[in-house]
């Protein structure tokens, strides 16, 4: 009798706790902007003052470089963000492989599974984010790695560049990630035609992306391209798309935007 109490209490707290990070951390947790020790290259994450280690909690993965400005700077603009929506942000140098990407990989994954130790973080609720060339690395992280980002809100770059060699695109689990790609009519780095057609095809091997193209904007990183992603985002539904390799390829493009109206490109 004791032994089926506890049995099926076991099997209730595993439903309870799904899709949560289990945090390990023993002691007070750090809060506010804290420089991440461990990492010699270059990596800080910030934690809301009313952190409640109780509370399922979003997470927003910044990878950063000194791209078109100072990675400061371009930090600064997604740190207040994630202090106005109260977010727990972790914020990591970007370092261009010569060759295969797998040691950053590595080094990024080794971080961010750290954070998700030390603080409650919900597994589908974990956004990557970022610029340029660094987003082509996002890009390519999410895709590669599909079970450790829900989402990845990119600016002025995506699927095209040079780990292009390493995307599978009928890897059907990453299938089950959303991306977002922002970027400017002005951005003279991106060859429009080229890039929505590479975004394209991924949609119709049945990858979920969207795109928006900035009206007057370059290519640099702006505070309203940084609201679009965290609203997309908070909009995504926690679930993710359980549907078949097979249906999801014959669906055909979803989530795709075709032309372009008042520098938005339309679904």
């Amino acid at each position: 009798m004791k032994r089926s109490f506890g049995l099926a209490v076991l099997i209730c707290s595993l439903f309870l706790f799904a899709g949560r990070s289990f945090a390990e951390f023993y002691g007070d947790p750090a809060i506010g902007l804290v420089d991440f020790k461990e990492d010699q290259y270059g990596a800080s994450y910030y934690v809301p003052e009313d952190y409640d280690p109780k509370a399922d909690w979003p997470l927003l993965v910044v990878i950063y470089s000194d791209e078109a400005e100072k990675g400061k700077f371009f930090v600064e603009k997604w740190l207040a963000e994630a202090k106005k929506r109260k977010t727990i942000a972790l914020f990591i140098s970007y370092l261009s492989p010569r060759e295969m990407p797998f040691g950053s990989d590595e080094r990024t994954l080794k971080i961010l599974h750290e954070i998700k130790r030390r603080y409650s973080i919900t597994d589908d609720k974990i956004m990557l984010s970022a610029f340029g060339e660094a987003a082509h690395y996002a890009y390519y992280l999410a895709f590669k790695y599909p079970s450790e980002f829900r989402a990845a809100g990119l600016i002025g770059g995506g699927a095209v560049g040079r780990y292009e060699p390493f995307l599978n695109f009928g890897h059907s689990r990453a299938k089950n990630v959303s991306f977002l790609i922002l970027y400017g009519k002005h951005d003279s780095t991106i060859d429009p035609a080229g890039f929505v057609a590479k975004h394209k095809e991924l949609t119709e091997h049945g990858h979920d992306i969207e795109m928006e193209e900035f009206e007057g904007l370059d290519h640099k990183t702006y505070p309203e391209q940084i609201a679009k992603a965290m609203d997309w985002f908070g909009s995504l539904p926690t679930e993710r798309n359980q549907e078949s390799p097979e249906s999801q390829t014959n669906s055909g493009p979803v989530n795709f935007v075709s032309d372009v109206v008042h520098g938005v490109l339309k679904r």
